[in-house]
């Protein structure tokens, strides 16, 4: 069985991602992000100990998802004009907090995410 097929079987949901990048300012004023959203499978699972080690002092207490798929997945970074992605999951908003791209694993790129519940 190759190994995309391993991670799809894997997969226990369809998330949305919604990937955002900055709008150039207009007049001073900030714009509102362009977005593009996708549907992709994802496994969803709840985020164990040990990569809650991952992230930094005081960031590894709040409603945190680790979630794997086979679709590119953005973090962001200053200067980047890229916004970490959304992801929407069982009816809830998360924000990518931490992003690890698995390169290579026989020729397919899988990514590794942790992502924070949205509060609003």
């Amino acid at each position: 069985m190759p190994l995309t097929d391993s991670i799809l079987n894997l997969s226990n949901a369809t998330i949305t991602i919604m990937h955002r990048t900055e709008s150039p300012r207009v007049l001073g004023r900030t714009q509102p992000p362009t977005t593009a959203t996708v549907s992709a499978k994802a496994s969803v699972q709840p985020t164990s100990g040990k990569d809650l080690q991952r992230l930094p002092e005081g960031k590894n207490t709040q409603d945190l998802i680790s979630i794997w798929t086979l679709e590119p997945l953005q973090l962001g970074g200053i200067g980047q004009n890229i916004l970490p992605d959304l992801i929407t999951y069982a009816g809830s908003t998360y924000e990518v907090e931490h992003l690890e791209p698995w390169a290579g694993h026989l020729g397919v790129t899988y990514y590794f995410a942790l992502a924070r519940k949205v509060v609003s």
